[in-house]
């Protein structure tokens, strides 16, 4: 199951039409929706990745997801799958790659800048070139926007709701950034998640400690949920992001 770049990498994708209709009715899902955290649908619970393709450590991540039937979103930074260079092209595939496996593609940015640093002109520019840079995968506008570190300004406001795009934040970090290794990153997500009782788990598949912390991670969820079903309570169920809209 490793993704492997090869010549195709350097194209863009041009589904065919019933392919892309598909796609697009499943993205539109996701059109007007505002700003959403995760809280107050009882205890599901959606897996989100920021931050990447990374060629090195992102396939590993799609054959854990895989391993355990979860379906995930990736917002993606299209700066690192830019046409012109050598990881550009490795990385293009694991997007490409990520699509055909069944997974949510969303705006991340270009380049993960902070927002209101940006003047205006070049906010718009960051979210456009990823929204174009998606739906060349995709066939169809992704509507997922996640603003780095949590920042966004009344201008991306405007221009994301005039685009029909859904700001999607979260309430459970996993702390991946801080917490070098799987057992804290685990500890973190299970402490949030019991606290929460469900929720938008924030991790990054650019780091060999995330990616490799997702299948404890799953474990703990279903083990808990087990728990949760034999009390005669709604158990815990990992779920897309359709699921908070």
């Amino acid at each position: 199951r490793p993704v492997q770049a090869g010549p195709a990498a350097e194209g863009v994708d041009r589904p065919d039409a019933a392919a892309a209709e598909l796609v697009r009715a499943r993205y539109l899902v996701f059109k007007d929706g505002g700003k959403i955290w995760g809280h107050g649908i009882g205890r599901k619970v959606a897996l989100t990745f920021d931050d990447g393709p990374h060629y090195q450590t992102t396939p590993r991540l799609l054959y854990h997801l895989e391993d355990y039937g979860v379906k995930a979103t990736f917002f993606v930074n299209s700066n690192r799958f830019s046409a012109g260079s050598a990881m550009g092209s490795k990385n293009r595939e694991v997007v490409r790659e990520t699509h055909r496996r069944g997974h949510l593609l969303g705006n991340h940015t270009h380049s993960h800048p902070t927002l209101p640093q940006l003047t205006a002109e070049e906010q718009t520019r960051q979210i456009s070139l990823t929204d174009q840079a998606i739906e060349g995968f995709t066939g169809a506008p992704s509507l997922l926007f996640r603003p780095p570190y949590g920042a966004i300004t009344p201008h991306a406001t405007a221009l994301l709701q005039k685009r029909g795009s859904t700001v999607f934040m979260w309430n459970i970090g996993s702390d991946d950034t801080t917490y070098f290794n799987v057992a804290k990153v685990l500890s973190s997500v299970m402490k949030k998640l019991t606290f929460f009782g469900g929720g938008i788990v924030l991790m990054h598949d650019t780091q060999f400690w995330t990616t490799e912390a997702v299948p404890p991670v799953r474990s703990a969820i279903r083990i808990e949920g087990c728990k949760q079903l034999a009390a005669g309570e709604e158990p815990y169920e990992v779920v897309g992001l359709d699921y908070f809209w």
